[in-house]
């Protein structure tokens, strides 16, 4: 992670600025998520989770392209589930999940085996296992090495109102489930770093904390943006997109939906974002023609930069300004229709055909269009 060039500090203090008002439009028009939970030493604090914000336990469904076998159970968990985690040995371990409705990963919302509990239990009750197959602990704990990003731990709720707890904000970093950085920012420190062009070369341990910072802000900017663009796509002469697929960039298969492989992920801070793209289907094949990066936490608003293909790409895969989308491997649905606002000024597509393809290496291997699907 490359963060020691001066000249990007005045952009990462821009950039924690603009994202501090952003995040207050964000929680304006969607209702805050129920936290997870966090142990350390026996004592049990909030960890953060929020729409732009995923709990890791929704990062093994989107790391292993698979649906998650839990079911919202109210707008304040759109997830379906509560999980406990912890750090051991410096790497993170899922402890156990609560979840109030839980359908056996049937794939569908109201299956007719679906089972109800109301229970807390081990990962094990779920199927929930390491990618790595490291064998759960004595507690049933599992290893949880599908896990990169940041983990935003702070006091609880109630912790705050008795007033035993300040409002600290406790950032652990993790790649693959492994532990890289523990840094804690107090209240004192966010006023700092309203004064932090003028502190930071005298304060290394505030430069660390910046950093943290300005780290998780490009982390939650990535999963935000990756749960509301739709990529493009020109088929037949017809231009339209891939539904978004839950915090799942269509490009991301590219990488085996492992972000840290991705060139431009929250690691890289002089240019990331989450990719939006541009594909054309001809002769039955797939091809990508063009990458652009989305970044920022409004919901309205982002900021967005091209990717050159030779960023991405070996020379020899780019012929026509395009390359052949060998990944693309399965079934997807391209919606087509015309853009409406909404009554937040928001464009939206106003969808009237849907056509599902699947792909094999790139290549159509079947299409059908689905009428019964355009009950809007």
């Amino acid at each position: 992670m490359n963060t020691n060039h001066s000249n990007s500090i005045i952009t990462f203090f821009r950039a924690i600025m603009t994202v501090v008002l952003m995040a207050f439009c964000m929680t304006t028009y969607a209702t805050d998520q129920e936290s997870d939970i966090f142990l350390d030493n026996g004592k049990k604090y909030d960890l953060y989770v929020n729409w732009g914000h995923p709990s890791p336990l929704q990062v093994l469904y989107i790391r292993t392209d698979t649906e998650s076998p839990f079911r919202s159970y109210s707008t304040g968990n759109y997830r379906g589930h509560v999980a406990t985690w912890q750090v051991s040995d410096s790497a993170l371990y899922l402890v156990s999940v609560d979840s109030r409705f839980h359908f056996g990963g049937t794939g569908t919302y109201w299956p007719n085996d679906s089972t109800r509990i109301d229970t807390m239990a081990e990962p094990a009750f779920f199927g929930i296992q390491s990618l790595s197959g490291a064998a759960p602990g004595k507690d049933g704990s599992v290893f949880a090495d599908w896990f990169s990003g940041v983990l935003e731990v702070t006091p609880t709720y109630q912790d705050l109102k008795n007033g035993t707890s300040e409002e600290w904000v406790r950032y652990l970093y993790f790649r693959n489930g492994k532990m890289w950085k523990d840094v804690t920012v107090l209240p004192k420190d966010w006023e700092k770093m309203k004064d932090f062009k003028k502190k930071y070369k005298k304060d290394p341990d505030l430069m660390e904390k910046y950093q943290m910072v300005y780290l998780n802000q490009c982390y939650l900017s990535y999963y935000l943006r990756s749960g509301l663009a739709h990529d493009q796509v020109i088929f037949g002469g017809h231009q339209g997109r891939f539904p978004t697929r839950d915090f799942r960039p269509m490009l991301l298969l590219l990488y085996d939906n492992d972000p840290l492989q991705f060139p431009f992920s929250w690691e890289n801070f002089k240019k990331n974002g989450a990719p939006v793209c541009t594909w054309i289907i001809q002769n039955d094949s797939i091809f990508l023609t063009q990458v652009m990066l989305q970044s920022g936490l409004d919901l309205f608003e982002y900021e967005e930069e091209s990717v050159k293909l030779s960023d991405l790409f070996r020379p020899e895969r780019i012929v026509n300004k395009r390359v052949f989308a060998f990944w693309m491997n399965g079934e997807f649905v391209v919606e087509y229709g015309k853009e409406e606002e909404d009554m937040f000024g928001m464009k939206q597509m106003k969808v009237d055909r849907r056509q599902t393809i699947t792909l094999d290496s790139g290549r159509v291997v079947k299409m059908e269009w689905s009428p019964s699907a355009f009950e809007e």
